[in-house]
């Protein structure tokens, strides 16, 4: 009955506003054409999605490597490239990688950062992999992990590998010799929000972020700071003052008040601003380690507040960080004095409570 009342409704209301049709005849499309486009915006979304991850890896590469002294006991034999198969992508874009790159089971060298130990070897986007140290090259649903673990025992018993790959359907063999790098996984996302973060041993980085950096040395920064974040422990820090705050919490439940974890989360954000501010700090001398301009950093960040004023409120990116003019002020007192050590020959790492200099 309700349905019968709708659908009357539903009629009467197209009588008295005269619903209208467009006027003009448009053209006939056919669903070939229609899947025809489809494929080709797969593609493009592909080739963008790799774009940027070779942008991305290429510059946090090179800060990995330079950030080891700041990194302790976070640190890996690498390297230095990225192997795919259909199955490390998403499904929707896996006949796109086949037509595209002739992606399949086998893994292949996608991502190659400048300077790395695989692009010194000479390998190239493409480079099928057959064997390494003379063990078959896993495939399939599982291969990335398998073959991460392959390279992980590898590189236990020596610092080099031997790769045996198919270029151009000819076989051929490259050595890999590994070098240090901080041990931090960098992934990517479909966020437009602008936005990066650190969890201690991954850094993300949304697509809005990459848009919004114009070149390398601003996305160098904001890596650098990210690295800094993971390599001075504060997801750590942070647990421990939850877990300190939450005692208390425990301690009123206990005489029956329910707190909602009130004091641990006020424990955890007590030092956030500091913890923002020595990631600035420490990301400024892992771009220096790096070779990497750190003179505009701080008009990257007054732009990205000027710009993205929801980023300094409550959740945004710079909610947390110190306030704008004592955010800047800092930073060109570390940029002075890194400059002023690179002047004069000390060694750049970050001053430590207590230092002389």
């Amino acid at each position: 009955m309700k349905y019968n009342n709708f659908a009357a409704l539903c009629v009467l209301s197209m009588a008295l506003f005269g619903c209208t049709t467009p006027s003009t005849r448009t053209t006939d499309i056919s669903e070939e054409a229609v899947d025809a486009e489809t494929r080709k915006q797969l593609e493009i979304r592909l080739a963008t999605d790799l774009r940027d991850h070779d942008r991305v890896m290429s510059v946090a590469y090179r800060l990995l490597k330079s950030s080891v002294p700041i990194c302790d006991d976070d640190v890996v034999q690498s390297i230095g490239f990225t192997p795919f198969n259909l199955h490390t992508l998403s499904k929707d874009v896996r006949p796109a990688a086949a037509r595209l790159y002739d992606m399949g089971e086998s893994l292949q060298v996608m991502t190659v950062p400048h300077g790395s130990p695989a692009d010194v070897a000479g390998l190239k986007r493409g480079d099928k992999l057959v064997s390494i140290d003379g063990q078959a090259a896993p495939t399939g649903d599982d291969a990335y992990e398998n073959w991460q673990k392959l390279v992980s025992s590898a590189l236990k018993e020596s610092d080099s590998i031997s790769l045996v790959i198919i270029r151009d359907d000819e076989q051929s063999e490259a050595l890999i010799n590994a070098e240090k790098t901080c041990d931090y996984s960098i992934a990517e996302t479909y966020s437009d929000t602008v936005n990066a973060y650190a969890d201690g041993k991954n850094i993300v980085l949304s697509a809005g972020m990459l848009r919004f950096t114009q070149n390398d040395n601003e996305l160098a920064l904001v890596i650098a700071h990210e690295i800094a974040h993971n390599a001075m422990d504060h997801m750590e820090a942070k647990k421990a003052n939850y877990g300190s705050g939450s005692i208390l919490d425990i301690a009123a439940a206990l005489a029956g008040v329910n707190t909602g974890g009130a004091f641990g989360n006020i424990a955890a954000r007590s030092y956030t601003k500091g913890y923002e501010a020595e990631a600035d700090y420490v990301g400024l001398y892992i771009m220096a380690l790096a070779d990497i301009s750190i003179e505009d950093a701080p008009d990257f960040w007054r732009r990205m507040a000027a710009t993205h004023p929801e980023s300094t409120r409550s959740g945004g990116f710079l909610s947390s960080h110190p306030t704008t003019s004592e955010r800047f002020v800092a930073l060109d007192s570390a940029i002075q004095e890194i400059q002023e050590k690179q002047n004069s020959g000390v060694v750049l790492m970050p001053n430590k409570k207590g230092d002389s200099y």
